[in-house]
């Protein structure tokens, strides 16, 4: 077994040597995730000339932290920069590097583990004050390399959270759990945020009473109201969804009656159409990448299950047909799965059904609630929530649950998406 391994870690480091120049970006399949053995990369401590030792340490822990989290690497570290005992399959060098004419370089060398033999090199150019964000690009361009997956280090989780009784607002943060803003200043209830390919931001507030969507039009404008187009109107507004092409919003709401229903605006037009109709309650949209279909739960069928249908409400059919509460649908990048909720032995748990073979995995176990899952843009991981005691927390887990990781320390948070654009 052990030589069998260590092959397989000389064929990948061959993968990465023909990966130059940078592989075409790529969606992993979630169903292999975290079966192949990690691979060990030594990260020195960062080098530095000049006066920024600081600035080179600092820089090092996040793009060491930012290793550890991709999952396909072991990272191993050296105080003094010296090669460890331990061998290395790949070497990953840094130096900080200031000149007259650039305020600040850093220098990228990538190395073999056994030979020291250079495999790849590369500049990048900013500032001191860039320094999160550099180490986040040169982590996603080595976990590129050799992967042929672009990694997660410049991702933004968004997410809503509790600041206060009866005050949430939406906020988000770094893949590292690190980079917290503060996204909405409205002092109310603030819910569901939602958000487009290109970065722009979608979510349900009260601030002005009754629910409204509100969110961005533009990439990087100011936050207006989306819906409803006229203002006042009472109804019960939730979960909005962006569609792929960031043209529509997809978002439940519900009727005088207390009957609810999938509907979807046109920004442009600013056309709503109504998706469902009948009996029961269906709520929860959530599209497929291609933007052709949309999941949503629905109790037609007495309690809430999982629901897929046309991105025109043609062809409704139910999905998963295990278990007796199922809600809250998440449909991967790749389109072949599907994550829920599903309510076992009295609490929420997440599992992923796959559309191939019809097969269902619970992937979290332990103390408290698991709810609100979220797909990684590159399909590997899938972040939740998990409420223990009515404190809620931030994880994130590899599709088999083999991998789980606390995502930042907040509590009091809900409802999170995961994107590349912020």
């Amino acid at each position: 077994m052990k030589s069998r391994s260590k092959s397989r870690m000389h064929v990948a480091v061959a993968a990465f040597l023909s990966m130059l120049p940078v592989a075409a970006h790529g969606q992993s399949n979630p169903t292999n995730d975290n079966q192949m053995k990690a691979m060990k990369v030594h990260i020195p401590p960062t080098r530095w000339s000049a006066d920024d030792a600081t600035v080179a340490h600092q820089f090092w822990q996040i793009l060491s932290k930012d290793l550890s989290l991709a999952g396909p690497f072991e990272t191993i570290s050296s105080d003094e920069g010296n090669f460890p005992a331990v061998e290395s399959d790949l070497v990953l060098r840094t130096k900080v590097h200031r000149t007259l004419l650039k305020p600040f370089t850093l220098q990228v060398q990538v190395l073999e583990g056994r030979t020291h033999k250079i495999l790849y090199r590369k500049v990048y150019e900013g500032s001191p004050a860039w320094i999160r964000r550099m180490a986040h690009r040169v982590a996603d361009d080595f976990t590129e390399k050799a992967t042929g997956v672009r990694g997660l280090a410049e991702s933004r989780i968004v997410f809503a959270r509790e600041t206060r009784k009866g005050v949430k607002e939406i906020f988000q943060m770094d893949r590292d759990g690190e980079g917290l803003v503060q996204l909405t200043h409205y002092k109310s209830l603030t819910i569901s945020p939602s958000m487009a390919a290109d970065g722009r931001l979608a979510y349900v507030t009260y601030k002005g009473g009754p629910p409204e969507i509100w969110g961005q039009r533009d990439v990087g404008g100011s936050h207006v109201r989306l819906y409803p187009l006229d203002p006042g109107r009472s109804e019960i507004l939730l979960s909005p969804a962006w569609s792929p092409d960031g043209r529509q919003l997809a978002f439940a709401q519900s009727d005088k009656r207390g009957h609810c229903d999938v509907m979807v605006l046109d920004l442009n037009s600013r056309q709503v159409h109504r998706l469902t109709s009948g009996s029961g309650n269906n709520t929860e949209p959530a599209w497929n990448a291609t933007g052709t279909l949309i999941a949503f739960t629905s109790d037609r069928s007495g309690s809430p299950q999982i629901y897929l249908m046309g991105s025109d409400g043609s062809n409704p059919r139910r999905v998963v047909t295990e278990g007796h509460y199922n809600s809250n649908p998440a449909l991967s990048p790749d389109g072949t799965a599907v994550a829920y909720n599903s309510r076992i032995d009295g609490k929420y748990e997440v599992l992923v059904h796959d559309f191939r073979d019809s097969s269902n995995t619970q992937i979290t176990h332990g103390e408290g609630n698991f709810e609100a899952p979220a797909w990684s843009p590159d399909g590997r991981w899938i972040t939740y929530t998990q409420s223990i005691s009515g404190t809620a927390h931030l994880m994130v887990s590899g599709f088999l649950g083999r991998i789980v990781q606390p995502l930042g320390v907040l509590a009091q948070v809900q409802s999170p998406d995961w994107t590349r654009a912020r």
